[in-house]
């Protein structure tokens, strides 16, 4: 039985999706924009820059339409939904190149609330993360944030389509410890995407095995 608590936060979820995107508040807050620029500084130094370029505010489709093919079709508010970070290869390696295969897409949440992330931001990213990789069936999405909370049952409970979820301390950029390991995250998550895309692409033998393991850890 599905509880009507339950049932409302869904209809927020595609009420939020339809007529709200989350990206909007960030834009306004300069702490969210530091706490990005931050993450986007990391990322850029610690990844391969050559292999993979690090934005923040990238639309990505979420539907399609014959002739949409490019992302110059990705508008916001019609046909594409704002990521707070994205992460995305290279095509050739080329470092000129302004074509790009997006990898990991990342949503940022703040507040110091012991709530955070709630059972609304989970579903709602879900959701969105789900409408993302019907297009991009290779990105690996997932959210994090910056209150000390760890990962908690909600998300386990709610969660459908994000692959990964990580909280920082509030000193985050003084721990370089949880930076290490948020680093490896992302690192496992491109490993998974840049295989996935080969596999899309048939540049890899067929497989004899196929097997998904989700990883809890306690830090």
């Amino acid at each position: 039985m599905i509880r009507n608590s339950n049932v409302k936060i869904l209809q927020d979820v595609f009420i939020s999706l339809t007529d709200y995107d989350p990206s909007n508040n960030m834009s306004d807050n300069n702490e969210n924009d530091e706490l990005m620029e931050s993450l986007r500084g990391i990322l850029t130094q610690r990844l391969n820059e050559k292999r993979y370029i690090v934005r923040l505010h990238e639309n990505l489709l979420s539907s399609l339409r014959a002739g949409q093919t490019e992302e110059k079709y990705a508008l916001r508010g019609k046909n594409a939904f704002q990521t707070d970070v994205l992460i995305s290869k290279r095509i050739d390696g080329d470092n000129n190149s302004e074509d790009y295969i997006p990898m990991i897409a990342i949503e940022l949440k703040t507040g110091q609330d012991k709530h955070t992330p709630t059972t609304h931001d989970i579903m709602l990213y879900s959701v969105k993360a789900n409408k993302h990789k019907i297009i991009y069936p290779y990105l690996r999405y997932g959210m994090i944030w910056f209150n000390g909370n760890k990962v908690p049952r909600r998300f386990i409970i709610n969660n459908e389509h994000m692959d990964f979820a990580y909280g920082f301390s509030v000193d985050w950029l003084k721990n370089e410890e949880e930076i290490d390991t948020f680093l490896k995250i992302i690192r496992e998550q491109l490993n998974t995407s840049e295989e996935t895309l080969k596999r899309i692409d048939g540049k890899n033998k067929e497989l004899n095995i196929f097997s998904i393991i989700v990883k809890y850890d306690s830090i």
